[in-house]
């Protein structure tokens, strides 16, 4: 599978480049949107394909490549294998979440807390999301809130529930999460 740019005005192609080697699976529900894979005029090529054999960065505007990703990488992460964010891609790796900045690939900011479940993006902010159990029954979530451009600690906390959303915020620091018992929790800093 192939991911193309085409000229808008003519539907002339202006680059191609492998984006998948093998067949698509299924997918039962939506499909992560595409513009998860880009971040200001880069396009992140997360999965081996063609000639890439690790994740690479093209641009969008040329399909040149710009940077690999030479780190371990889990392209089957539980919330999608990539997030983009303003200059930069978030993704799972083996030794925690990492975040590259677009431009050339150089780290911002690696959470080494191995035991991520989830990440969630807003505007500006990334909930990283962990479940616990302790014995049969009881679960809890831990949730980290942290500014995307230089992971500055914005909110922590734990909710008794193993299932917390997504999420939103109003673009002026204002972060609504909510939990599987119903509550809405509105977060500002």
């Amino acid at each position: 599978m192939d991911l193309v740019f085409r000229e808008a005005g003519t539907g002339d192609v202006v680059w191609r480049s492998p984006f998948q080697d093998s067949e698509p699976e299924p997918v039962v529900g939506a499909l992560r949107p595409i513009e998860s894979l880009v971040s200001d005029t880069t396009v992140f090529l997360p999965l081996a394909a063609g000639g890439h054999r690790k994740p690479t960065a093209l641009d969008g505007l040329t399909g040149e490549e710009k940077w690999k990703y030479d780190g371990t990488y889990q392209p089957d992460g539980p919330d999608g294998p990539v997030a983009s964010v303003p200059g930069g891609f978030i993704f799972p790796t083996q030794g925690g979440t990492v975040c590259l900045a677009a431009y050339d690939g150089a780290e911002r900011w690696h959470d080494e807390a191995d035991s991520s479940q989830g990440v969630g993006i807003t505007d500006r902010y990334v909930m990283l999301r962990r479940t616990k159990q302790e014995r049969l029954f009881q679960r809890w979530t831990t949730v980290r809130i942290l500014d995307s451009g230089n992971a500055r600690e914005f909110w922590t906390g734990q909710f008794d529930s193993n299932a917390v959303s997504g999420p939103a915020s109003d673009g002026d620091g204002l972060i609504v999460v909510l939990d599987n018992g119903g509550t809405l929790w509105a977060l500002r800093p």
